[in-house]
């Protein structure tokens, strides 16, 4: 596959940026924060991701190895 030059020009659309312009409705910002508020969000998640296993595999009947 060769390379190819981005075409330019004013874009309708900017995808890049992860942005939304609209606020999120006040009761999605109180029930995030009511939830983060009992997170410990400084620490690094389990990385065997054990209690998400156990989950996935309760739901499909199976084992969590």
């Amino acid at each position: 596959m060769r390379a190819y030059p981005a075409p330019r020009g004013t874009p309708r659309i900017k995808l890049d940026a992860m942005e939304c312009t609209y606020p999120l409705p006040e009761t999605l910002m109180q029930e995030l924060a009511r939830r983060l508020a009992r997170e410990p969000v400084g620490r690094y998640p389990d990385a065997e991701a054990e209690a998400l296993r156990a989950r996935i595999a309760e739901l499909h009947g199976i084992a969590p190895e």
